[in-house]
């Protein structure tokens, strides 16, 4: 079973269609906005996580997710994260995760139990 966590991070009115799709598309994702995340000195504008949990190892993927209006824009935006460290970015989407924890606790969110695994 695979459990997609979607996070919009740019809460940018281009990019609701796009997350608005991503949504629609997995009608039993997790999906969360309002909070900012940092890869170094970049901010996406998002963050896919796929939890695939079956009867083997569970597996998780990280996906940044970079919105650019034009495809030529998009490839040179999004290279920016490749000199990033993954293990950094990786730590930093933990302490992240902990504030959208906090922050579904603090006004009783019910996807808040659906993101911290209890």
């Amino acid at each position: 079973m695979t459990t997609v966590y979607l996070f919009q991070v740019d809460s940018a009115k281009e990019n609701r269609p796009f997350f608005e799709g991503m949504r629609d598309a997995s009608p039993e994702s997790v999906y969360f906005r309002g909070l900012d995340f940092n890869v170094g000195p970049w901010t996406p504008d998002g963050v896919r996580v796929d939890l695939e949990i079956g009867e083997s190892q569970p597996r998780c993927s990280l996906v940044l997710i970079e919105l650019e209006a034009a495809e030529p824009t998009a490839l040179r935006s999004s290279r920016k994260y490749l000199h990033e460290n993954s293990i950094e970015i990786c730590s930093e989407f933990l302490r992240y995760l902990n504030r959208v924890i906090k922050d579904c606790e603090s006004r009783a969110d019910p996807r808040e139990q659906k993101i911290a695994f209890r």
